[in-house]
């Protein structure tokens, strides 16, 4: 069983080391989907739990689902386009996107109890002004599925 803590970690560090292209320090733990820390560039990820859910299944065995969103951030520089799809070297949300699948689906960690990783759904991408810069973001979420042991009140 793995702990929201450890899950945020894992992604985190799983990112940092496959998507060479982001600095690390731009790859960090979100306080919100929004929240920037000191210093950053883009394009960057950040990432912030989104919720947990439990199913009680009639064997009385608990499986709970920790969502968490994987938010990529890229500055529209040149052409509102280029954001998305990407110019000269520099890759676009998209792009970002499916390095991020590559990363992330179906990898549990090598941890006991989680059964699977899966993308319910990406957000349309969405703008908005920070720093007097307009930043283009996307929310990747992604459901970590696990058996787990009912609360002990």
């Amino acid at each position: 069983m793995i702990n929201i803590g450890e899950l945020a970690v894992n992604i985190r560090d799983k990112l940092r080391s496959e998507l060479d292209y982001i600095r690390g320090t731009d790859i960090y733990l979100a306080k919100e989907e929004t929240y920037f820390p000191h210093g950053i560039k883009f394009p960057a990820i950040g990432i912030k739990d989104s919720g947990r859910t439990y199913d009680l299944k009639t064997s009385g065995a608990v499986f709970g689902n920790i969502s968490m969103n994987i938010a990529i951030f890229s500055n529209l520089y040149q052409s509102g386009e280029s954001s998305l799809v990407g110019e000269k070297g520099q890759k676009g949300l998209w792009e970002i996107e499916q390095d991020v699948h590559s990363s992330l689906d179906r990898n549990i960690f090598g941890t006991d109890g989680l059964h699977d990783a899966f993308c319910p759904s990406v957000s349309g991408s969405s703008l908005f002004v920070f720093n007097e810069e307009l930043i283009q973001q996307i929310i990747i979420k992604y459901e970590y599925s696990q058996e787990t042991k009912r609360w002990n009140y």
